[in-house]
């Protein structure tokens, strides 16, 4: 920089006032007058030119400002530089907009603004390309706040012991699909967090998806899963002790096996139930008396296990045949043959509660063994005694219809033969939509 020579404490005699001076072109003016007009003059604006001359006269940075050109007139003093030799202040930064590394890092310790029109996000881009020969890709995950720390830090983002981001700003636009297994394990950790509209719940769900878990089992058990491989604990009869779809299940869909779990402890009891209503059950089902405590049913359970679930089928038989024997006992009266339709329907009935997969068996063997009997199974002769039951008008209706179905079906090239419309008055008097999918389903129509 060129020796300047300032004028300091007013003007000498002979000299024109400033704003004479400012008229003149300043390319003519001496480096005294042109010292004048700039210390002399308040608004900046009106003498640019005179401060463009002054500073190619003297070699000063092109980096300053016209006010800071004015201030080093004045006071001989240059603008201030950040710790890193820049100046805080630059025209030419302000010209080019676009930084390099080290005014970035200024920028991000505080010491430097962004150009005008440049917002942090833009300078945030920018640095990311600047710092990818260090760091590699993975910088475009990283977010802002990581970025800037580490321009002014070097150090990175922290991550999990598996090396995932805790913070990445792609996984965070990006749906659970797109998520890598790994990524969902540190979720459930709880290492990284879903940014909304994920959330943990729809994790849990992209994970049944992704791993094809059975929908029994509940989140925790999902989330053990997919972390540590776990396999959720069973009964001893093979059913998920912490079935979620059981939860929502009244007991009469409950399986067999799930009512002996229950009474063995293997299963709790949900909320809003009882054991009163599970034993209530139990009673229908396996063919007990109403008047049968829940101690026999435990006991039983205890004594044969599962095998507590072939008491129907046993009862079944046991009525079936009953039914027979006085139906083709001549010595039968009309009161023997109402008492064993009545246990008939009975029976009959407990077979439309049955299970799915226990109905179709045991409405098999029901069809099987009316068929041997195709005598006593016939339109003519099924009905004897019936209207002497002892039902109620919708009973009968249903006990009839029932029994029209099992004659119409016995033989095996007939049960696949019907309509839906054949069936439209049984279901119309069942008034039972569960027994009325399992004799759709036994029927295929």
């Amino acid at each position: 920089m060129g020796n300047i020579s300032l004028f300091i404490g007013g003007v000498q005699s002979g000299f024109l006032p400033a704003s004479i001076l400012t008229e003149i072109d300043p390319r003519a003016m001496t480096d005294a007058q042109l010292t004048q007009v700039i210390t002399e003059t308040q608004d900046i604006n009106r003498i640019k030119a005179h401060v463009h001359e002054f500073s190619q006269r003297n070699d000063l940075p092109l980096d300053w400002f016209a006010t800071d050109i004015k201030h080093f007139v004045i006071t001989g003093e240059e603008p201030p530089k950040t710790p890193t030799g820049l100046w805080e202040r630059s025209v030419l930064r302000e010209q080019r907009k676009v930084l390099s590394l080290t005014e970035y890092k200024d920028y991000a310790l505080g010491y430097i603004a962004l150009p005008t029109g440049v917002t942090k996000a833009m300078a945030c881009d920018r640095v990311r390309g600047l710092i990818t020969a260090t760091v590699g890709d993975v910088v475009y995950r990283w977010d802002d706040a990581s970025v800037w720390e580490f321009l002014k830090t070097r150090v990175e983002p922290a991550r999990t012991n598996t090396h995932v981001l805790i913070v990445d700003k792609i996984r965070d636009v990006s749906v659970f699909d797109k998520w890598r297994d790994i990524e969902l394990v540190e979720l459930f950790k709880g290492n990284v967090i879903a940014v909304k509209p994920n959330t943990l719940d729809l994790g849990i769900l992209d994970a049944r998806r992704r791993f094809v878990l059975p929908a029994a089992w509940n989140d925790a058990e999902v989330m053990d899963y997919v972390i540590d491989h776990v396999i959720p604990p069973k009964t001893g009869e093979g059913d998920w002790v912490h079935d979620v779809e059981r939860l929502e299940k009244p007991f009469p869909q409950w399986t067999d096996s799930e009512l002996v779990s229950l009474v063995r402890g293997e299963i709790a009891l949900p909320t809003g139930r009882t054991m009163d209503q599970a034993f209530r059950e139990m009673r229908e089902r396996w063919y007990y008396k109403d008047s049968a405590t829940s101690e026999e049913i435990i006991s039983d359970i205890q004594e044969l296990g599962i095998d507590i679930a072939k008491r129907p089928v046993e009862f079944l038989e046991y009525e079936m045949n009953n039914f027979v024997t006085v139906m083709e006992d001549p010595a039968s009266t009309r009161i023997d043959k109402a008492i064993v339709h009545t246990q008939f329907n009975g029976a009959i009935r407990r077979t439309y509660k049955m299970p799915l997969d226990k109905f179709m068996s045991s409405w098999t063997i029901l069809l099987d063994f009316a068929n041997t009997y195709p005598t006593l199974f016939s339109g003519k002769n099924i009905f004897d005694g019936a209207n002497y039951a002892n039902l109620t008008n919708r009973q009968m209706e249903v006990y009839m219809q029932s029994l029209v179905l099992i004659v119409n079906t016995r033989q095996l090239e007939d049960r696949y033969s019907l309509t839906s419309g054949e069936f439209s008055l049984l279901f119309k008097m069942l008034r039972d939509p569960i027994a009325e999918g399992k004799i759709s389903t036994y029927y295929n129509v």
